[in-house]
């Protein structure tokens, strides 16, 4: 019996999709770790105001940052060849300059008209939203092409390098000025570094990734993906937005302070893990929809429930020592996100689960579908916030009523995923020459 376990665990390591599984999962431990070895110098350097602060740009930059390419870099690992591919990587940088620059004047008219809870800012916060966004741009030219490419451990490579950077910079930044803007620097240099990882691989290897010409017929042939996508993305974006801004406009900004590091620390395992892996799920989709279409819904149910088993042992602890945890990792202002943490759990450990059907909805016909848990969330967060407002609720009774709306879409989300898996279209799936094996 042991040898036969034995000799399964040594044929698993040496499949190709497990070991790119373990090397993600180790670069994207180890890149949080970074960070989080940061954390206890980050919650006793700035204070929950100033986190506050920074968490609502991140929220916005995040929310803008979906967009930064049009979402025509979400059709550059499925483009019919390369050549389509490298006219969308130029759509792409001509589409995110110009997005860009409207994000940032944007964001300085919203600061002065102090719209969205953004007059807390100053009017030059809009020169940080455009550099952030371009450096977003590079990220996602080059994560599209590493999945392209097959080449999904490039993409843990560079997130480790990012985290590392970014501790770095925070940190030291905030001994010399403990303000938001300093930890906003540190976020946009150290994502600049992350691309240039990326570009400096071997993803697009004896080919160039940019091509400037046909692009007329490139945005027409592709403009599924603004079109589907960009509503789906813009109901959940916003949902995130209300769920910060509205934090801080019912209780203030220490408490959105709170609320806001207790989704960083939440979500930066979960959301790199999520990222990385969904890139991985999505490279090994498009093996399996050329290969084994039946064998989708099966690889989606397997993957998601030990994704789930995963992340309910790792948050066990936040349920019991979560306000203990914080005070003793962050500091003594911090017990409060330790609370949060773990009302926010379980919509954590099922945003980890969806990771396998993320982006399948990048390849079927029923991909209108990835609008319906984007509606509940967005409707959900009104409802909760409406209430936390009219009966005058605590923060705590305010984020389970978020908890419940994020849990609820990410069943919704997962469904809606496994359901479209039988209708992969294939003439949107690269063929075996256009992804070359590693």
């Amino acid at each position: 019996m042991i040898e036969r376990s034995l000799s399964w665990i040594k044929s698993a390591r040496a499949h190709p999709f497990v070991r790119q599984i373990s090397g993600m999962m180790a670069m994207t431990a180890f890149g949080q770790g970074l960070y989080m070895l940061a954390g206890p110098f980050i919650g006793r350097i700035y204070s929950p105001e100033q986190i506050g602060f920074f968490g609502l740009f991140i929220t916005v930059w995040t929310v803008l940052a979906l967009f930064a390419c049009g979402l025509y870099d979400l059709a550059i690992p499925s483009a019919r060849d390369d050549e389509e591919a490298r006219r969308l990587s130029g759509v792409s940088i001509l589409l995110g300059i110009g997005i860009g620059l409207l994000s940032g004047v944007g964001v300085s008219l919203a600061s002065a008209a102090d719209l969205f809870g953004l007059g807390i800012f100053p009017l030059w916060v809009g020169a940080l939203m455009v550099a952030g966004m371009l450096a977003q741009v590079a990220v996602l030219i080059g994560q599209a092409w590493a999945v392209r490419r097959d080449e999904v451990l490039v993409i843990g490579g560079a997130n480790l390098l990012m985290n590392g950077l970014r501790s770095v910079l925070q940190v030291l930044g905030g001994v010399l000025s403990p303000l938001w803007a300093i930890m906003v620097a540190g976020e946009i240099v150290a994502r600049l570094a992350q691309a240039r990882q990326m570009m400096k691989s071997r993803i697009a290897p004896g080919a160039k990734l940019i091509q400037w010409n046909g692009f007329a017929p490139t945005l027409k042939a592709n403009r599924r993906f603004p079109i589907i996508f960009g509503p789906a993305f813009a109901l959940d974006s916003s949902a995130s937005l209300l769920q910060t801004a509205m934090v801080g406009l019912l209780f203030g900004p220490a408490e959105m302070g709170q609320y806001f590091l207790m989704r960083r620390t939440l979500d930066l395992p979960v959301a790199f893990a999520f990222r990385s892996l969904s890139d991985l799920f999505f490279a090994r989709q498009l093996v399996i929809a050329r290969e084994a279409p039946s064998r989708l819904r099966p690889f989606f149910l397997h993957s998601g429930a030990i994704l789930a088993l995963v992340g309910l042992a790792a948050s066990a602890p936040l349920y019991i020592w979560g306000a203990d945890l914080f005070r003793l990792f962050y500091g003594p202002n911090w017990g409060m996100a330790g609370i949060l943490a773990a009302i926010m759990a379980p919509a954590m450990v099922l945003n980890l689960a969806v990771a396998p059907v993320a982006r399948i909805f990048q390849i079927t016909d029923k991909a209108h579908l990835r609008l319906l848990p984007g509606l509940v969330n967005v409707a959900g967060t009104l409802l909760a916030l409406w209430i936390a407002d009219r009966y005058a609720l605590s923060l705590a009774e305010a984020v389970v009523g978020i908890s419940i709306t994020i849990c609820v879409q990410y069943i919704i989300y997962f469904i809606a995923g496994y359901y479209v898996a039988g209708h992969v279209t294939l003439d949107r799936v690269p063929s075996a020459r256009e992804v070359p094996d590693r």
